[in-house]
């Protein structure tokens, strides 16, 4: 038999019709598969000015990898959620990796530093299990692996929780935060991407979008062109370039009187 490409194809089949996906119910009936489905997204280093390009002197980098039961699709609560990002070693110091908070809903966590570690969640009374939380990272030669495992657990067994008892609701949210240092000595322009994958239960693995920046190491250059005064108004005229991110603002100071004002 031929199968869609990706779960997604085929779950969007079940409002609107896709290539190579199961039609509805032949009989009549509308089909809906009892699913998780998570949308999700990375967030990395921005600026004050908003720019993605990273200054000589920023070297931790901070990311936020969210992931979501989507209201749109999902007909059931995820009982086990794996994110996963590997982080290339020829742009990151892997040995500087630190996680710093995860959250499932409101239920925010904060790590100082943890690497590998398992902390639990009550997520009582809003449903009636924990949330067992377990991150791996794991550094090889030129890549390192930081892998996140949502488990919800029964409360009393802590085995794993029936059907009705996932941690993640349907139009809720998780996220996991981390820092790592990209490596001192990058060339200008030196592009650095990163993305995670995120597994619901047995679903297929979904990939967020890349988060791109680029290393500007270059300082921007700047000039006074002119000074007009008209009795105590000076109109001074300023001009400035940058290689990479551009110019955001200028910073003007005036000596008066003997001080720096």
């Amino acid at each position: 038999s031929i199968h869609a490409s990706t779960v997604v194809d085929c779950i969007t089949a079940f409002s609107k019709k896709q290539t190579n996906c199961p039609p509805i119910p032949p009989k009549g009936g509308k089909a809906t598969p009892v699913v998780p489905v998570d949308p999700n997204e990375i967030t990395g280093y921005i600026a004050e000015s908003g720019s993605l390009d990273i200054g000589a002197e920023v070297i931790q980098l901070p990311y936020m990898i969210e992931f979501e039961n989507d209201t749109v699709f999902a007909t059931a609560h995820a009982h086990t959620v794996v994110v996963r990002d590997t982080l290339n070693g020829n742009v990151f110091d892997l040995n500087s990796f630190s996680a710093t908070a995860f959250s499932i809903g409101d239920e925010i966590t904060t790590i100082n530093g943890g690497r590998n570690f398992t902390r639990t969640v009550d997520m009582r009374p809003t449903i009636d299990a924990l949330a067992q939380v377990q991150l791996e990272y794991r550094v090889d030669t030129s890549y390192a692996v930081a892998k996140w495992t949502f488990t919800s657990l029964d409360h009393m067994t802590l085995l794993p929780a029936a059907d009705s008892l996932g941690f993640l609701g349907i139009g809720k949210t998780g996220e996991v935060d981390f820092t790592i240092n990209r490596k001192a000595d990058l060339p200008d322009s030196t592009v650095i991407d990163n993305r995670a994958w995120i597994v619901f239960d047995n679903e297929e693995p979904i990939s967020t979008s890349t988060w791109r920046n680029i290393i500007d190491n270059t300082p921007p250059v700047s000039s006074i062109d002119s000074i007009a005064y008209t009795g105590s108004t000076a109109t001074v005229t300023i001009s400035a370039t940058d290689n990479l991110s551009g110019v955001w603002r200028y910073n003007v100071y005036a000596l008066m009187d003997g001080d720096n004002r």
